[in-house]
C-alpha cells in the first residue's frame, strides 16, 4: 500500500514519507495486562521518515522493515513514556485522532489501521452472525485506512483508503498490477465485478 500510495502520487524522488500505524500493546506493557481487560489497548507509532526514491526503488521487504522497526518501538518504557505524556496534557482534544486541531499526517503519508485480528464475523446478538463488516466512514484524514477481512474466511481482505480523487485511479492500477509480481498471484482484481461479491478482494 505503501509503495502504490507513494507511485501514485508522483511526488519527487526525495520527497519526506511516512506510515502512522496503531499498534495493540497489550502484550507490550510490563507487567502484562489481564487478559480479561475489555477495551482498546493500542498505540500510534510512525515509521523512520522514507523517501519516495526510497519506497519506490528498493525492493518491498525495505518497505516491510521501516514498518517492522515502527512496531518494535512500542515497548514498555516506550507505551508508558506516552501515558505520562497523555497524563500531563492539560486539554486533550490533540489526542483525538480527527479533531480539526489535531495533528495533519498530509500528503503524501498513510495511517494504516487493522481490524484483522477481531472476531468480526463471530459475533451474534441473537438474528445471526453478520453477513458484512464496514464502519461506514474512515473520517476525513488524507491517506488513513482500514484493512478488513471479507465475511467469506477464506483469508481474503477488503481494503478503505482516502487518498485524493486524481490519486485513486492510479492507485488501484498499481495495486492490482502487482498480481503479476513475484509472490502476489493471490491479489484478485475486482474493479469490474459487481459489488454483489462480498468475498473478494476489493478496493
Amino acid at each position: 500500500m505503501w509503495r502504490c500510495a507513494c507511485k501514485a502520487q508522483q511526488g519527487d524522488k526525495n520527497q519526506p514519507t511516512v506510515v502512522r500505524l496503531v499498534g495493540d500493546i497489550r502484550n507490550r506493557l510490563k507487567p502484562t495486562i489481564p487478559l480479561n481487560f475489555t477495551g482498546n489497548v493500542v498505540l500510534p507509532v510512525l515509521t523512520p521518515t522514507c523517501r519516495f526514491g526510497d519506497i519506490l526503488s528498493n525492493p518491498l521487504s525495505f518497505s516491510a522493515q521501516k514498518i517492522r522497526e515502527a512496531i518494535e518501538t512500542s515497548t514498555s518504557e516506550h507505551v508508558r513514556a506516552a501515558l505520562d505524556h497523555a497524563e500531563n496534557l492539560q486539554h486533550v482534544d490533540s489526542l483525538r485522532y480527527g479533531n480539526r486541531e489535531g495533528y495533519f499526517y498530509g500528503n503524501p503519508n498513510l495511517a494504516i489501521g487493522s481490524v484483522i485480528g477481531l472476531p468480526l464475523y463471530d459475533v451474534d446478538f441473537g438474528w445471526g452472525k453478520p453477513v458484512y463488516y464496514d464502519p461506514g466512514n474512515i473520517g476525513t484524514v488524507y491517506g488513513k485506512s482500514l484493512i478488513i477481512p471479507s465475511p467469506c474466511g477464506d483469508g481474503s481482505l477488503f481494503i478503505q483508503l482516502r487518498l485524493q480523487t486524481q490519486h485513486m485511479e492510479a492507485f488501484k492500477k498499481f495495486f492490482y498490477d502487482l498480481e503479476d509480481s513475484p509472490g502476489f498471484d493471490h491479489i484478485a482484481d475486482n474493479r469490474n465485478e459487481p459489488s454483489t461479491q462480498p468475498c473478494k478482494a476489493r478496493l
